[in-house]
């Protein structure tokens, strides 16, 4: 597994928050999306898991559908 150092890894925690601000904005949630790498595995606990990139975003988009709009805020994260 690479290693990476805590600033690349609070860059991209910070890119993801912008991406996802701006996804709610717009209610065009494969703007998140595309920020994540091809080979993700995604859990949720209510929908089950998601394996790569395009599987996860057709996820993202479907169920933000009715709820375009919706903001999330990362509060704390641990790395």
């Amino acid at each position: 597994m690479p290693q990476f150092t805590r600033l690349e890894i609070e860059e991209t925690l910070d890119r993801s928050d912008r991406l996802r601000a701006e996804s709610s904005e717009t209610g065009d949630w494969t703007i998140w999306a595309r920020c994540l790498s091809e080979d993700i595995e995604f859990h949720d606990t209510l929908y089950g898991t998601y394996h790569g990139r395009q599987a996860v975003s057709d996820f993202v988009v479907r169920v933000h559908a009715p709820f375009p709009h919706l903001r999330y805020k990362r509060d704390w994260s641990v790395i």
